[in-house]
């Protein structure tokens, strides 16, 4: 596990979440909530058919993608967890049983910080703009908002070996190759 606080400043995070609350009715009608690890109609059962890389945040969040990790294939979503929301623990996996190289981060953004939950370390409560970068098995998960405040996260599947990345019969938005 790797924590980099200030991978994005206070500004930066600001505009991003800004973003996803504006736009979280638009990725909602774009596909069904594929996940039941969360409330229903949740923005993160939509990490199947919405990348936030392919618009504004991208601007913001590929360059500094790109100087961790070079060349590699991204999957982003965002997390908005209202009063009494949150995320059962979970892992992430490719869905088809083959686990490709990948590592997993997520990006607290806004709001109510209850922490994110690590099978191997605890609970951990980020600052705004604080990157945490963990396994694809490590299980993890947030406990649910006791407040009124939205909280907004970024999530990202990040496949650091793109030549071994296959796209196809994925959802055309679903993944961006960072160059």
């Amino acid at each position: 596990m790797k924590i980099i606080k200030k991978f994005l400043t206070g500004e930066e995070s600001e505009t991003i979440s800004s973003f996803i609350m504006e736009t979280e009715n638009y990725v909602k009608s774009i596909g069904p909530d594929n996940y039941i690890g969360t409330g229903d109609d949740s923005l993160t059962g939509r990490y199947w058919c919405y990348n936030y890389l392919y618009d504004m945040p991208g601007k913001i969040l590929i360059p500094k993608i790109k100087d961790i990790f070079g060349e590699c294939v991204v999957q982003c979503w965002a997390n908005i967890f209202r009063n009494g929301e949150g995320i059962q623990p979970h892992k992430h996996y490719t869905g088809d049983g083959i686990e490709l190289g990948f590592v997993c981060a997520n990006v607290f953004l806004y709001g109510p910080n209850p922490g994110t939950w690590y099978e191997e370390v605890g609970t951990i409560v980020s600052e705004i703009g604080t990157l945490v970068i963990f396994p694809n098995d490590c299980i993890h998960g947030v406990p649910p908002n006791k407040e009124d405040g939205v909280r907004v996260s970024m999530a990202f599947d990040i496949y650091t070996n793109p030549d071994d990345f296959n796209m196809v019969n994925e959802h055309p938005s679903r993944y961006i190759l960072i160059k």
